[in-house]
């Protein structure tokens, strides 16, 4: 069966992450862990979270996870 290009990335990039080191892998769980906290309190307190606030957040966990996601390829 041929694959796409978009199934050969996905494979290439579950290959990376398999041959990454641990710590590696731990730290991208942290910027995820990180992002889905920031995420959950934007929606359970939308009114009270300072916009500013949680575009700066938002933006730091981007920009880290960006950081590991280069590294790895």
């Amino acid at each position: 069966m041929k694959t796409g290009p978009i199934q050969q990335s996905k494979r290439a990039f579950r290959q990376k992450l398999a041959n990454a080191p641990i710590a590696e892998k731990l730290r991208m769980l942290d910027v995820l862990r990180g992002r889905a906290l920031a995420i959950r309190r934007r929606s359970k307190s939308d009114a009270t979270i300072d916009a500013e606030t949680a575009e700066g957040t938002a933006k730091r966990l981007i920009k880290k996870n960006s950081e590991l996601l280069r590294r790895l390829s």
